[in-house]
């Protein structure tokens, strides 16, 4: 699998939204890791933020909002937060 920033930032994303659990982002990042091709120009940055996803499962290492919000800054992705009000 060819592995861009684009695409960890997704990931990254679907998992701030719920889409996926930390466990399976975890999975997905130690696979890419292992069996990944990784974009040449963001090679470093996309094997540095994989790293530390794939140890997140890990109580010491963990993956805060302030790790996801810098990787996805790292990778090129604005973030800005909106929520909705789903009670009356």
């Amino acid at each position: 699998m060819f592995i861009t920033r684009d695409i960890v930032g997704e990931k990254i994303l679907q998992y701030i939204n719920r889409k996926i659990s930390l466990a399976e982002l975890v999975n997905w990042a130690e696979t890419a890791v292992c069996e990944g091709e990784f974009e040449e120009k963001q090679l470093e940055t996309i094997r540095d933020i994989l790293g530390h996803i794939g140890l997140s499962d890990v109580k010491e290492f963990g993956l805060t909002w302030d790790d996801c919000y810098e990787y996805l800054e790292k990778l090129g992705f604005h973030v800005n937060i909106e929520a909705t009000k789903i009670y009356s």
